[in-house]
């Protein structure tokens, strides 16, 4: 019996919003993409969906999300309601734990208007080596240990997912994942692994390090029911902080 093939060509753009544009002009087919870029690739004039998730490996079990925390330096002293002079770091611009979630919230309180930077925010599973040297920050003015994210953090937030155009590639580009993870994914033995960091290469490289696995997205879920109302939320209050630095 002969096996099939399906062939995969990679197309070099500058930025994310070139490769949503690209995809929505039939000329690529799918991106791997942050929840914050899945909500811009679902908007008009693009209409992207999300159509497969990365699925991450917890206490208790996989799931299709993760939590974002804010971090402090332990005996810091200051609590949520206390951050105003405070300085941030932040890991990316337009990012779901690093930039939507932490100021999408503090905008959604009142604490801050859009010019501020009130908040420091790392993703869960890239929490600092020196655990017992921080402490995290909780919504209800209260600080926990690191490991009891589970109770203090800011938003549960969607898992990366692949977003592509609502048309009948949707099952090709499934049925291309869901091989590739089977010859490719983990505890496979090839030199080339689909999930992970690969020795010293670069992290996150064609999914997150921590992705265990790949899992088909319902059909009828579009951007909205994917990223769930909690972070809907904090994008819109991200996008009323824009308007309202227009007026």
């Amino acid at each position: 019996m002969q096996q099939e093939s399906v062939a995969l060509h990679c197309l070099q753009k500058g930025t994310y919003l070139d490769c949503i544009k690209a995809i929505s002009n039939n000329e690529a087919d799918a991106i791997s993409l942050d929840g914050g870029h899945v909500f811009e690739a679902g908007l008009a004039p693009y209409k992207l969906k999300p159509i497969v998730a990365e699925v991450y490996e917890q206490s208790g079990g996989s799931t299709t999300s993760y939590y974002a925390v804010a971090v402090v330096k332990k005996g810091t002293g200051f609590t949520i309601n206390d951050l105003q002079g405070k300085t941030s770091c932040h890991t990316g611009l337009g990012r779901s734990a690093g930039w939507n979630i932490p100021i999408g919230t503090l905008l959604h309180r009142g604490d801050i208007k859009w010019d501020g930077k009130d908040s420091g925010s790392i993703e869960q599973e890239n929490a600092p080596e020196e655990k017992g040297e921080y402490e995290l920050l909780c919504l209800d003015g209260s600080r926990q240990p690191v490991d009891n994210y589970k109770a203090c953090h800011w938003a549960r937030v969607p898992a990366h997912a692949v977003v592509a155009r609502d048309d009948n590639k949707v099952d090709d580009i499934w049925n291309f994942l869901s091989k590739a993870q089977e010859k490719f994914g983990v505890g496979t033995t090839g030199s080339f692994q689909l999930f992970g960091k690969k020795d010293q290469g670069p992290r996150d490289l064609l999914f997150k390090d921590s992705a265990v696995q790949l899992k088909r997205i319902p059909s009828l879920m579009d951007s909205q029911l994917y990223l769930g109302f909690e972070y809907y939320s904090a994008i819109q209050s991200l996008q009323k902080g824009r308007q309202d630095m227009k007026h």
